[in-house]
């Protein structure tokens, strides 16, 4: 018996051994067969172009081909971080932290990702990858343990796609930026001045007697005067600076970290270079001369349009005025008979220039007068004040001519800060009026032209009589003409409607007597006009 035993143990043991024997033949079957599929998946890799890497959550990061040393320019296998000197970019080229990467996201959101990322080099030398990374999740587990990241050297393509947009986003004739891509970078920098408390000038540019520069030389002459200044800009600027042609004749400049004065130095350097190309290919027949605007950027300050609005009315308000009160004056001492009249086409001259930057104002300026001079009439007045009350009308815009045309042609609602601007428009005309002989005494109708009956209007507050009889005659007839007008930012009212609107502000915005009057102008108008229609179909 007992020896039985023993042989059934001596059996079983074997048998055991020779499983172990089987399962550990089978064991290097396996770790063979696994050697030969690392081997095969190896050699895979190797014929990709694309770099191919494997991130793990640790920071390790497996160079899984050639590629992928290639561009580390490294023979390691594993890393742990970038080696010093080497920079990640992002599309704009700024530096980008590794966890914003996609493989980076990939890791801390368990999605794929892919971007387009730049890679500079510690010699200075930048290649855009194209990058796309997928996580690696072991069934069971909720966070990723590897991303599997393929890179693309997409280096040409992108150096093309920013050759292109460079190209788009440049004034043809100088080179400088164009308007669009200077207002992109004009609320970059505003966006840094507001978060991280830089300072910055905004330089408005406008060149004075263009056009006579082309009447006179041509149009040839003309772009290379552009291009003159163009020229002494691109020289005077820094990498952090910014420059762009605004269109015709107008530039603007971002400086970086310059005040008030400094960037007056610049346009005064500007200005010193054309000053030059004058003497040089003008042979000094015109002189070239610079309005300069300027704005300080710091946390305060509002948004692009804002920004340019107040450089350009700073910029308008340096130009050159002609001497019209010295004009007036030669005219009289000469015993001229036409000196009124040449007053008047001075005045007429500078409408001209008003109407051309808005053409709204050409046609709202005439029939405004029409409905001033009907006014007047039904108020008694003889032909003398009906005249100055024409006048005054005809002249009520004048002042727009310091008004930006960001402003003039603005679609939308006004800032708070352009409905400033704008409201400096009735002040300017009247000062230009007052300094023009035998027309001086317009000035205070033009100025009033914007008050209100009950003392709300501008600019100085006035009320009721105060306010000078043909500025009350302009205001209601200049209300009632705009609104039955298009306008950028809202359609025509009917006349209906305008009628109403006036009735229901004849004594708060307007003085009764002038809607009064001009309510009875309007009633006759349209009654005469219904009658030769009849007339007309009964013919």
């Amino acid at each position: 018996m007992i020896l039985a035993a023993l042989g059934l143990a001596a059996a079983g043991g074997m048998a055991h051994y020779a499983r172990l024997a089987l399962s550990a033949r089978r064991q290097r079957q396996a770790n063979v067969a696994l050697q030969e599929l690392r081997g095969q998946f190896s050699n895979l890799l190797e014929t990709l172009e694309e770099a191919v890497f494997l991130h793990h959550a640790d920071g390790r990061t497996e160079l899984l081909n050639a590629p992928a040393k290639q561009i580390l320019d490294t023979e390691a296998d594993v890393l742990h971080e970038l080696a010093p000197g080497w920079e990640v970019l992002d599309g704009d080229g700024a530096p980008m932290d590794c966890s914003k990467t996609p493989l980076g996201r990939a890791v801390a959101t368990g999605s794929a990702c892919s971007d387009v990322l730049g890679l500079r080099c510690p010699e200075g030398s930048l290649r855009w990858l194209a990058v796309r990374a997928r996580p690696f999740v072991r069934p069971g587990e909720e966070r990723p343990r590897a991303v599997v990241a393929s890179c693309t050297d997409v280096t040409q393509q992108r150096e093309m796609e920013l050759d292109l947009t460079d190209l788009a986003q440049r004034d043809p004739l100088t080179g400088l930026w164009n308007q669009r891509r200077f207002e992109d970078d004009l609320a970059k920098q505003l966006a840094r001045c507001r978060r991280y408390g830089e300072r910055a000038t905004l330089l408005a540019l406008d060149l004075n007697g263009f056009q006579r520069v082309n009447e006179t030389f041509g149009q040839l002459i003309g772009d290379d005067v552009l291009c003159a200044l163009g020229d002494g800009l691109s020289r005077r600027l820094r990498a952090s600076d910014s420059a762009a042609r605004i269109g015709g004749d107008k530039f603007a400049v971002v400086l970086m970290n310059v005040d008030r004065e400094e960037a007056r130095n610049t346009a005064q350097e500007v200005a010193a270079r054309l000053t030059e190309f004058a003497r040089e290919k003008l042979d000094a027949r015109l002189s070239l001369t610079l309005s300069v605007g300027v704005v300080v950027l710091d946390a305060e300050a509002g948004g692009v349009q804002e920004a340019l609005a107040a450089a350009y009315h700073e910029m308008s308000a340096d130009k050159p005025r002609p001497d019209l009160a010295a004009l007036g004056a030669a005219e009289v001492e000469n015993g001229g008979p036409h000196s009124r009249e040449a007053s008047i086409s001075c005045l007429r001259a500078l409408l001209t220039a008003v109407q051309a930057r808005d053409s709204y104002t050409a046609v709202h300026s005439r029939q405004v007068v029409m409905l001033a001079r009907a006014v007047a009439r039904r108020l008694g007045l003889d032909d003398g004040h009906v005249r100055e009350v024409e006048s005054a009308a005809l002249l009520h815009d004048l002042g727009k001519i310091a008004v930006p045309d960001a402003i003039l042609g603005k679609r939308g609602p006004l800032t708070e800060h352009e409905q400033l601007l704008m409201r400096q428009h009735p002040v300017v005309g009247a000062q230009m009026v007052s300094s023009i002989p035998d027309l001086e005494h317009l000035g205070p109708a033009i100025r009033a032209e914007h008050e209100r009956w009950d003392g709300t209007g501008y600019p100085d507050g006035l009320a009721g009589e105060a306010i000078p009889l043909g500025s009350r005659i302009a205001f209601v007839c200049d209300a009632y003409q705009a609104m039955t007008s298009n306008r950028p930012y809202r359609r025509a009212l009917s006349h209906d409607m305008a009628i109403a609107e006036i009735e229901s502000e004849s004594g708060r915005q307007f003085c009764p007597a002038a809607a009064a009057a001009l309510l009875e102008a309007l009633r006759a108008e349209r009654a005469e006009g219904h009658g030769s229609a009849k007339a007309g179909g009964a013919a």
